[in-house]
């Protein structure tokens, strides 16, 4: 090797050396405002998200982009969009323009998947926004969905005609239709029966998670007719307790089953009438805090892996939670104070994680006074002033 070669072989092993030393001291992104790095990073975010080029699918909805000089910049306006659509848990997929979401209504559930792409048969020119259901309702992917997700991406894309037209769903006229009346001793004795005994699990035997998800969420949509809940409310010492368990045991790991438990839960706890004397005690206070941890915790065992977690779940849960505290007679013991002390320390940054916001009513200030522990925002203020 001639004494050039190696001096630049040198000067490139000493170059690599520095970067690392560089990489282990402190993070990259420590000093931009020191650096422009403007460039790197967009070359990067090119290189991590590639356009992969698809078959086009029947019953998938197509929309053409307008621009793709900044697909980063397109992407992060879908992920928006995606992220503000009501009644969904939404899971974006790292390093690829992509994101998972699930839409619920009414009793049923859908999971779609959202990305970028190239079609096979239209070029290479042209990219596309593809919309495909992967698992779920058809009526609430094609009618509730993809409706929502059109009507707010309307500008800078275009909708293109599908390979195949899903068949013509219909909705009931009135959502009044779809409620069963629990006050026909016919209809409503079988039924309450039926979600009773699905929340009861069998000795030494573990729930049976698809019986359990179809009876919650039938459940959790009836409660919905103020006349139905004062009929269910009077089994309230065998529904309560046996979803709060649901919720909070390991084997109980798909997104919607938990979603439909919260809204159960939702609906008892917005009286204290249809909460039994028994669990207006601190235990179900952490037992709600721990539900909460639980599916703010990306689940590596989830039912559907593309969506590990539930923004729905915790925002549910959260009023429930503030609920439940309001029922409580007497302090907690400082056991207890301590777990919830944790546990709101914790909160704003799981809630910032799954993307879910605070319930109606329900600010942290109001959790922190129902649960008698210290506001962790307010302890920062207060520091912050000094």
């Amino acid at each position: 090797m001639s004494r050039q070669a190696i001096a630049m072989k040198e000067d490139i092993d000493s170059k690599v050396a520095e970067r690392g030393v560089r990489s282990s001291a402190k993070s990259p992104t420590s000093d931009l405002k020191k650096r422009a790095v403007g460039k790197i990073v967009q070359k990067e975010q090119v290189a991590i998200a590639p356009t992969p080029s698809v078959e086009q699918l029947a019953g998938a909805f197509y929309m053409k982009v307008a621009d793709t000089s900044d697909l980063g910049q397109t992407w992060s306006i879908v992920e928006q969009v995606l992220e503000s659509l009501p009644s969904t848990d939404f899971a974006p997929v790292a390093g690829e323009h992509c994101a998972h979401s699930v839409q619920y209504h009414q009793d049923g559930f859908m999971m779609a998947r959202s990305r970028l792409c190239l079609l096979e048969n239209k070029g290479d020119e042209d990219v596309f926004l593809e919309v495909t259901k992967l698992t779920g309702n058809g009526f609430i992917f094609q009618d509730q969905f993809v409706a929502a997700l059109q009507g707010s991406l309307q500008e800078g894309f275009q909708a293109i005609e599908q390979l195949e037209k899903p068949a013509a769903l219909e909705e009931a006229e009135t959502s009044n239709l779809a409620f069963l009346d629990l006050s026909e001793e016919s209809i409503g004795y079988p039924m309450i029966e039926k979600w009773l005994t699905s929340l009861q699990p069998k000795k030494e035997v573990q729930y049976n998670q698809m019986v359990v998800y179809e009876n919650l969420s039938t459940l959790a949509w009836n409660l919905n007719d103020s006349n139905n809940f004062k009929v269910i409310a009077e089994y309230k010492d065998d529904i309560v307790a046996h979803v709060l368990n649901i919720l909070k045991v390991e084997e109980t790991t798909a997104v919607p089953t938990g979603y439909f438990a919260a809204k159960v839960l939702e609906k008892f706890f917005t009286q204290a009438s249809a909460v039994p004397d028994k669990l207006k005690v601190w235990d179900t206070v952490l037992s709600l805090q721990e539900s909460i941890t639980k599916w703010s915790t990306p689940n590596p065992k989830a039912v559907h892996k593309e969506v590990p977690c539930s923004r729905g779940v915790v925002t549910t849960l959260l009023s429930v939670l503030l609920n439940a505290g309001n029922m409580m007679t007497g302090e907690p013991s400082s056991a207890v104070q301590t777990k919830s002390d944790t546990f709101v320390n914790e909160l704003s940054a799981r809630m910032t994680a799954t993307k879910a916001s605070w319930p109606a009513g329900c600010t942290m200030e109001d959790l922190c006074k129902t649960l008698r522990v210290n506001n962790p925002a307010g302890a920062e203020e207060e520091v912050q002033s000094i």
